[in-house]
């Protein structure tokens, strides 16, 4: 699931696909920034349902920020 992400990245980094490339680079903040909390606490990196759960989190948060604007 990471190697995807970075990928994608990567591609729309090149492709110059800023929106994408964007939301790409804050998923995979996301996730190293969960890593580093794990590892604080002796835990190992995500998995990838672990993974699958902060992704469906931070839609809902974006779904939710997107309902609070309008």
């Amino acid at each position: 699931m990471r190697d995807v992400i970075d990928q994608n990245y990567k591609a729309a980094f090149k492709a110059r696909d800023q929106r994408r490339a964007a939301t790409l680079r804050a998923v995979n903040a996301a996730i190293q920034d969960k890593d580093i909390e794990a590892r604080g606490h002796g835990k190992q990196p995500l998995t990838t349902e672990e993974i699958l759960v902060l992704l469906q989190k931070m839609v809902k948060q974006r779904e939710e920020s997107l309902g609070i604007y309008e």
